[in-house]
């Protein structure tokens, strides 16, 4: 590096590589300044092979200043390369890193110059507060250092770390005294390295609080850490190049690992520690990284991991337990209130605010049952119990199924589940608390939304066994219903709905005002009007409700299958209400789809239909007994989307869920009883119910039901010479679903994916045309309804069809001979007619990664009704073998159809119908 003196106060050296959406805005910002850039600034563009116009960009701002821009061009060799060759070209006295997407407050660089100058040889790094823009609004959680400017004695404050290579300015001196140099061997933590390299030397470095870093997160950018993730480099590489190499650094300039090292390197670490799934790692990848893992913490103090400001305690405790191999909780010692262990301070009852939530509300005869869970950390010696009119009820503390945190294998934390119940007679007050030793510490109580009362606005009640139960932040109150005191308790209530939130956000928009912001003042009155009118809707439905109410006479029952089309379980179910006689005579019926569905007059011909969309469906939703539906989508269980919760209390019907496909994956995450509270879950499989049983959708045999598929009644089996293509969808590549429609938006980039081309590959080959020709059949593909909007984006040719939505899937089980599909459950229809199945399971390594469900029972070598193809070759070869063999199912795979499947017989209806009359007389 040139040993010559200082040309400029600041060089800014900037990589360049598909920048050019951006780059102008990030040098105005520089130009923009209120220091002189012709006279003072420097910048150094390094073109590392961009591909895009961003060398066009940097060649007009270096005509316009010929003598302030240096343009460089390289082979692509990352960015630590190109900032390194930067610094070479360098002749500021100080040098930034400004990433050539992001920007500069206008008077940054006066007020780091001044802060440089004023502090002398102290220090040879000054960072500045980080914020971030576009996607993504706010301040970076490190900011907290920023309160004040000053220099940062490293061994007086270890919390305040560095890690931002673009927010901080560099002493060049400091680059030409010690040779210090990005490493371009390090992918992830390259500038944590180079930082603090240079900020162990001196033992101290700058903040200055005025100034702003303005951090782009861009739009198609929508998490650094989803890609991470997924390189080895970022768990063990980055240990050993990154942190190791500072922990010895540190041994050796200062005989031991810097607390404010250890914080550096513990602030990466909590990240670590937050990968549920062992990913890209092998298992004895995952060896050597735990391995790391504990080395690193053996020379981190615990303290140092309990001031961590961006984990739960639940993952310090964790990190400890790893540390120390053995759980600290069960090993920490009692003094009063407080938790140790080591002498650390874990845990202190009395600094902390633990939560009671209150999940299921249910009443039968006289007692009231509460369910729900307990977020804390106990500890040996807590319980909790309720305290009801002054007598103490125990309330046993079990781990709650349906809510689990893991760090890879390794069980994080899962909240504690209670269930208490009590008698109502007396009209009690019931008040949770948890009690260590003989201390008693009142919990906060919130209520979530099956237990029907609203947690998020004052004057919150519901009536429930001719009483009423209102919220108070730490206890229930049960009270007599009476016409008086309901008529009461829904006049206050819609007096907070009201007024609730109003006065707040007139202060940010007067706030707004003062300031002058255009923009945000718009944005802040936007959020008013936009309460108001929330609010206005949520009291005008209640009205509505309490005026139609006492004029519904009998139950009614909704049900239905898509938004836009009906032909699946709710369908076929609907059609056997209309002529059973078991069905009650108070009951009224009603299918549900939209207006604009073809659908929508067919189903006339069978019973009462109303529009989904419509006026006259939310009141029939809001009187409803039972919401019947082959899918659970919340917009079926919720016909009033975010008023919901100031609607609440009134929903009382009960979900009957007759599922659009069996579950063969672990969808607990998606329907476990918090999230769809079913009371009928219909299963057709034996290993179904089982599996819905055994995991974590926290349901009974008093809900899963092994009835059959109300549709699997109209099945029929009538071949006609056709190959049916129906590949399920994929989460990653699914555009955004309309709430109103249940539609989603188009993926422009759909043609682009492994996922269209594989199958457009599949309809394309010549050899199945062939086949296809020589026996006189053709193929038909059905896109998954989640991604209809993508369905012309196929090429239809003389063999092959590409069907629209809404699809008529009964006609095409009837009249397909072999179906090909990779995971979808439309399988277990066509092989319920004992006709033969392909696999074709292209992405099989990477599905459950990217999609919302996790691998479940079913493994298609082992339990799959037909052969599975990994790749195109595979596949076209076993169709043609299908087709060429009369499209005739193996007798192996026969076998298997009969011990999967529940029941043959045409009466799986039926079985639905008395299973929901059960639930009556419960």
């Amino acid at each position: 590096m040139s040993q010559q003196g200082n040309k400029f106060k600041f060089s800014f050296v900037m990589p360049i590589y598909n920048v050019e959406e951006y780059l102008s805005e990030t040098v105005e910002s520089i130009l923009s300044q209120t220091m002189n850039f012709e006279k003072d600034c420097q910048i150094v563009f390094i073109n590392d092979g961009s591909p895009d116009n961003s060398k066009d960009i940097c060649l007009q701002f270096k005509k316009r200043y010929p003598n302030n821009i240096e343009y460089i061009e390289q082979e692509n060799a990352g960015v630590s390369a190109a900032r390194n060759r930067g610094i070479e070209v360098a002749t500021g006295k100080y040098i930034s890193f400004l990433d050539p997407d992001d920007k500069l407050s206008s008077d940054t660089l006066n007020e780091v110059y001044d802060f440089f100058e004023t502090n002398g040889d102290k220090i040879d790094i000054v960072s500045i507060r980080l914020k971030f823009f576009d996607a993504k609004q706010g301040e970076h959680m490190l900011n907290y250092k920023y309160d004040t400017s000053r220099v940062i004695d490293i061994e007086k404050e270890p919390q305040s770390v560095q890690l931002s290579g673009g927010s901080i300015f560099v002493r060049r001196e400091a680059f030409v005294s010690h040779d210090f140099r990005f490493d371009p061997k390090v992918k992830y933590g390259e500038d944590a390295k180079l930082i603090n390299e240079i900020i162990l030397e001196k033992g101290a470095y700058g903040v200055v609080a005025g100034p702003i870093y303005w951090y782009r997160k861009r739009k198609n950018d929508s998490s650094a850490l989803s890609h991470t993730v997924r390189d080895r480099k970022w768990y063990i590489d980055m240990l050993n190049d990154v942190h190791g190499h500072l922990f010895r650094l540190s041994r050796q300039k200062i005989g031991r690992v810097s607390r404010y090292i250890q914080y550096v390197a513990m602030y990466d670490l909590q990240w670590k520690f937050k990968q549920a799934q062992r990913g890209v790692l092998s298992e004895s990848d995952t060896d050597v990284f735990k391995q790391l893992l504990v080395e690193l913490l053996t020379d981190i103090d615990d303290d140092i991991v309990m001031m961590q400001r961006d984990i739960s305690i639940d993952y310090k405790l964790l990190i400890l337990s790893h540390k120390y191999g053995e759980s600290v909780v069960d090993h920490a010692e009692r003094r009063g209130q407080k938790y140790y262990y080591n002498e650390t301070l874990l845990y202190d009852y009395d600094q902390q605010s633990p939560l009671f939530a209150i999940e299921f509300m249910g009443a039968k005869n006289k007692d009231i049952t509460i369910e729900g869970f307990v977020r804390t950390v106990i500890f040996p010696g807590v319980t909790c119990a309720i305290d009801v009119d002054g007598v103490e009820l125990s309330a046993p503390l079990e781990e709650r199924k349906t809510f689990q945190v893991f760090f890879f294998d390794t069980l994080v934390t899962r909240d504690k589940a209670y269930k208490v119940q009590t008698s109502m007679e007396s009209n009690p007050t019931i008040t949770p608390f948890l009690k260590v030793g003989k201390k008693r510490y009142p919990m906060s109580l919130v209520t979530h939304r099956y237990s029907y009362i609203n947690n998020e606005s004052d004057g919150a009640y519901r009536v429930m066994a001719n009483k009423i139960v209102r919220r108070r932040r730490t206890r229930l109150e049960v009270v007599s219903s009476t016409p008086v005191r309901r008529t009461l308790h829904e006049l206050y209530y819609l007096l907070a709905l009201s007024k609730r939130l109003r006065l707040n956000l007139v202060r940010n928009a007067l706030a707004e005002l003062k300031k002058g912001d255009i923009s945000k003042l718009k944005e802040a009155i936007t959020i008013l009007l936009g309460s108001l009118l929330t609010n206005a809707k949520s009291i005008s439905w209640r009205i509505i409700y309490h005026f139609c109410k006492p004029w519904v006479k009998g139950k009614i029952w909704l049900v239905s299958d898509r938004i836009v089309a009906a032909g699946d379980n709710g369908e076929a179910l609907f059609r056997h209400l209309q002529t059973s006689t078991d069905i009650p005579g108070d009951v009224r019926v009603y299918f549900a789809v939209a207006r604009s569905s073809s659908d929508y007059e067919r189903m006339k011909r069978y019973g009462s239909v109303v529009d989904r969309g419509s006026f006259r469906y939310k009141i029939l939703f809001l009187m409803s007994d039972k919401i019947i539906s082959s899918h659970a989508d919340d917009f079926v269980i919720n016909a009033f989307d975010r008023l919901w919760r100031d609607l609440i209390d009134l929903y009382k019907f009960d979900f009957v869920f007759l599922q659009h496909g069996i579950t063969k994956d672990d969808i607990s995450s998606w329907l476990k009883r918090s999230s769809k509270n079913m009371k009928l879950f219909v299963t057709a499989a034996k290993p179904e119910l089982e599996s819905i049983i055994q995991n974590n959708y926290d349901y009974n045999r008093d809900i899963v039901k092994l009835t059959g598929f109300p549709r699997y009644d109209l099945l029929e089996n009538k071949p006609a010479n056709k190959i049916i293509l129906a590949p399920t969808w994929r989460q990653n590549i699914a555009g955004e679903t309309n709430a109103k429609t249940g539609v989603r938006s188009k993926d422009n980039n759909f043609k682009n994916t492994e996922y269209y081309k594989f199958y457009q590959s599949i309809m394309s080959d010549k050899r199945i045309i062939s086949a296809l020709k020589k026996h006189n059949m053709t193929g038909e593909l059905f896109l998954h309804p989640a991604l209809s909007s993508q369905v012309d984006d196929f090429v239809q040719n003389e063999q092959f069809r590409v069907k629209a939505p809404p699809y008529d899937y009964r006609a095409a089980f009837k009249e397909g001979n072999l179906l090909i599909t990779d995971y979808s459950s439309v399988f277990f229809d066509f092989a319920y007619l004992k006709k033969p199945v392909i696999y074709t399971q292209f992405d099989f390594e990477t599905l459950y990664s990217d999609h919302f469900y996790n691998k479940g029972y079913f493994e298609y070598p082992r339990d799959g009704f037909g052969p599975v193809a990994y790749d195109i070759n595979t596949a076209v070869a076993a169709i043609v073998k299908s087709i060429e063999s009369n499209c005739a199912m193996e007798e192996k795979y026969k076998k298997r159809v009969e011990s999967f499947f529940g029941h043959f017989d045409k009466n799986n209806s039926q079985r639905v119908l008395e299973s929901i009359l059960a639930i009556e007389k419960e």
